[in-house]
């Protein structure tokens, strides 16, 4: 969860709005344990 709290934090501001829109995706998406 903590990776998610840093999306939400502005973690990827400095990233494109796309691809932080797509970071975020996979990480909520993804298969693997990020939460």
């Amino acid at each position: 969860m903590a990776v998610r709290a840093e999306i939400s934090g502005g973690g990827f501001a400095s990233l494109p709005p796309l691809i932080a829109a797509q970071l975020n995706y996979l990480l909520t998406y993804s298969p693997l344990p990020f939460k």
